[in-house]
């Protein structure tokens, strides 16, 4: 569930599919010092890195295609 207080990010992709992710929050208790955090990091970076490849990918596919028949 979402605190009252956390920030939303819409986000469109070139079909009109509206995502809504959370905004960037930082967390303070994780530390690139702390070799015992690199797991937590490593799944975040894994975790949003699907998430963003998802909404960039099939714009990027459709603008190459467009160009493509364009050119």
């Amino acid at each position: 569930m979402r605190g009252k207080d956390e920030k939303l990010l819409d986000i469109f992709n070139s079909n009109g599919k509206r995502f809504i992710i959370p905004a960037y929050q930082r967390n303070y208790d994780l530390s690139i010092n702390n070799e015992s955090d690199w797991e937590r990091m490593a799944e975040y970076h894994s975790v949003w890195s699907k998430k963003i490849y998802d909404v960039l990918v099939p714009y990027v596919r459709d603008y190459v295609r467009a160009k493509t028949i364009d050119a």
